[in-house]
């Protein structure tokens, strides 16, 4: 039963593991990375590598197609935000193929895209969230963050000063959020593929780079996991994704967005028994892999990167 990943770029503890979960459920199987980087860091570290063209070149999907036929695979799994749209629409192609896409519907794919389709959502479901405007509003108080309504990570967030600085931003493309205080936290939120929840670690980010959090401790916090389920099962979240949300002084929650994806920092939801690639290679098996609630809580990670050394002939791509 082979697994490919999309955009498999530098996300090698991703598929780390996945392979010691091939190894401890003794399911046989190959991963597959597909990147139109030659210089992918996982390349190296997958049992096969296929540079291709760019997702938005004709030839991507018949390109993809074909190696899916080629090394049989049985499940995909895009990683990388601008994937998920695309993979999402075309599901049905490759479920033809019988290559089952650990993607969402969507809808719920469009939700999590746009921050301020997501903030109504939230409203509309009566789920506590950062108060967001897309035009200029008197209940706007300073400072304030500005940020792209279609945006990902920390690329393009500015922090406002005051009205004349707000003035100068182009509200057709970004919106304004309350600046709060409070503690920022991710949640690894798996479930099945049907949407039914299987597990949720939150977990505090304790240094956070480009959007991407670099250290982490996990935290249970029985209220904030309630609200992630209930968030997961109304979105008709699938597979692994990250939940983000503030924890305020008075303990209120106010969530900011979900990525409906495996997020940089979900090694340490996974060390500490969220066993998504475990629980996904097992239903891919039709096998029955046990539920567990409880996780290893104050478990911390600190993420770091690693240089690889290879002859240059060995990057190929060119």
């Amino acid at each position: 039963m082979n697994v490919l990943f999309t955009s498999v770029s530098h996300k090698v503890s991703l598929v780390n593991s996945f392979r010691n979960a091939y190894r401890d459920l003794k399911i046989p199987g190959l991963i597959v990375g597909v990147d139109c980087d030659p210089f992918s860091a996982a390349f190296h570290f997958v049992d096969k590598k296929y540079v291709i063209p760019r997702l938005d070149d004709r030839n991507f999907l018949p390109k993809l197609m074909s190696i899916c036929r080629r090394e049989n695979i049985a499940l995909l799994i895009p990683t990388r935000d601008e994937d998920l749209s695309f993979f999402s629409n075309h599901r049905h192609e490759f479920e033809a193929n019988n290559i089952r896409v650990m993607v969402a519907d969507p809808r719920t794919i469009a939700i999590c895209s746009d921050k301020w389709r997501f903030f109504k959502y939230l409203q509309n479901n009566r789920i506590s969230t950062i108060e967001t405007w897309q035009r200029l509003d008197p209940k706007i108080k300073f400072p304030c963050i500005v940020k792209p309504r279609m945006g990902k990570g920390a690329l393009g967030v500015l922090k406002i000063e005051d009205m004349t600085q707000l003035r100068g931003v182009d509200l057709d493309k970004n919106i304004i959020q309350e600046k709060i205080e409070g503690v920022e936290y991710t949640i690894d939120y798996l479930a099945d593929f049907d949407g039914r929840p299987v597990c949720a670690v939150p977990r505090i980010r304790l240094r956070i780079y480009q959007g991407e959090s670099k250290a982490g401790v996990t935290k249970y916090d029985k209220k904030m996991i309630d609200l992630c389920k209930k968030l997961g099962k109304g979105l008709k979240l699938i597979g692994h994704n990250t939940i983000q949300c503030f924890k305020l002084p008075d303990g209120k929650i106010k969530f900011l967005e979900v990525n409906p994806r495996f997020g940089g920092g979900a090694a340490l939801g996974m060390a500490a028994g969220c066993k998504s690639p475990e629980f996904i290679l097992s239903l891919m098996a039709n096998r029955v892999f046990p539920i567990v609630e409880k996780f290893t809580e104050d478990l911390a990670m600190i993420r770091y990167s690693q240089d690889i050394f290879l002859p240059y002939d060995q990057i190929g791509g060119f």
